[in-house]
Order: C-alpha cells, then sequence, then structure tokens
C-alpha cells in the first residue's frame, strides 16, 4: 500500500486557464522589460521602445486581471479540502495578494506616468490620457511602484515554487488543474 497524497478534483475552466496562463505571459514580459531597463539606461539607446512596452503591457495586465477576478468571483473553481489547512490557506493569502497586486500595481504605473502630465502610450497606436492633474501625486509613487514591483516578483516565485511543489514532489493533480480541465 502506497502512503500517496489525495489528488486534487476537477479543473479549472477555460477562461480562467486562458487568463491564467495570458497573465503569467505578460508578467513574465514585463520583468523582462524591467531588467532590459537596467540594462539600457535612463537615457540609453531603446529606453523608449522598452518603457512604452513596460506601460503598455502594465496596462494590458490590469485590464486582463480584471476579466480573471470577474470571472473568478462568479465562476466555480476546484475544492481545495484534500490540502492539509495551512495550504489551504497559505493558497488563499497568496492568491488574494496576487490579485490584489495585479491591480494595485499596473494603478501605480499608470498613476506615475499620469503624475507627470502625460498620457500612458499602448505600443505607439494611441494613449490613454492622463486622468489626474500633473504633480497631483505624492512624491513616494515612484518609489512605491518599485517596492511593490519586488514584493509582487516575490509572491510570483512563491506561487511558482508551490505549483512545482505540487507537480513534481507532492504529484497531487494540483498543478494540473490550471493546465487541463
Amino acid at each position: 500500500m502506497t502512503n500517496s497524497p489525495a489528488r486534487a478534483p476537477g479543473g479549472y475552466g477555460a477562461g480562467i486557464r486562458g487568463l491564467h496562463w495570458l497573465l503569467f505571459g505578460m508578467l513574465a514580459v514585463q520583468y523582462i522589460l524591467v531588467w532590459l531597463l537596467g540594462v539600457v539606461g535612463q537615457h540609453g539607446s531603446g529606453h523608449r521602445i522598452v518603457i512604452v512596452a513596460h506601460m503598455s503591457f502594465g496596462t494590458l495586465i490590469l485590464l486582463t486581471a480584471i476579466a480573471l477576478i470577474v470571472t473568478r468571483l462568479t465562476g466555480s473553481r476546484p475544492s481545495n479540502a484534500f490540502l492539509p489547512n495551512w495550504q489551504q490557506r497559505l493558497s488563499q493569502i497568496t492568491h488574494a495578494l496576487l490579485y490584489v497586486l495585479m491591480l494595485v500595481q499596473p494603478l501605480i504605473g499608470l498613476t506615475l506616468v499620469m503624475n507627470q502630465g502625460h498620457g500612458v502610450p499602448i505600443f505607439g497606436l494611441f494613449a490613454i490620457p492622463s486622468l489626474i492633474p500633473a504633480h497631483s501625486a505624492p512624491s513616494w509613487i515612484g518609489s512605491a511602484h518599485g517596492y511593490v514591483g519586488w514584493v509582487f516578483f516575490w509572491l510570483l516565485a512563491l506561487h511558482i515554487a508551490s505549483a512545482l511543489y505540487h507537480a513534481l514532489i507532492r504529484q497531487d493533480g494540483v498543478m494540473t488543474r490550471i493546465i487541463r480541465s
């Protein structure tokens, strides 16, 4: 008789799975763009292209996160009852924080750009006009965007590490729920 963990029941619907993996890809691109900003520097060649891409993906992340949250709140989701209580609670806290950060971080970024009196360019196709008066946000808004970005990064790392733990060590089917139904 083996002592294998309980298996995860069911899976997420196609909408949640699609939005999850779309966000995963866009967040990966976003952190690559942040790294590139450090490489090209504030005044380096290519800075404008990288910063416009960063603002564009940040805006898309905000919109996609709203769609994910609405879909998650209005749809059904698989039960976590087979997991130990501490893992259920940690999963709830982590997901709640991820959702908050997927909303807050882009909003801080939009505020940062609009506070400078600029609209937010979207892939050079059009710009979202500034919705706030120039220089009306607190001076710490730029620092907040950086600090929240790091918190977000480490929370994403925890989320990915947890998924890999369930997939590779526990082999309990948790990760397959977000891959296929």
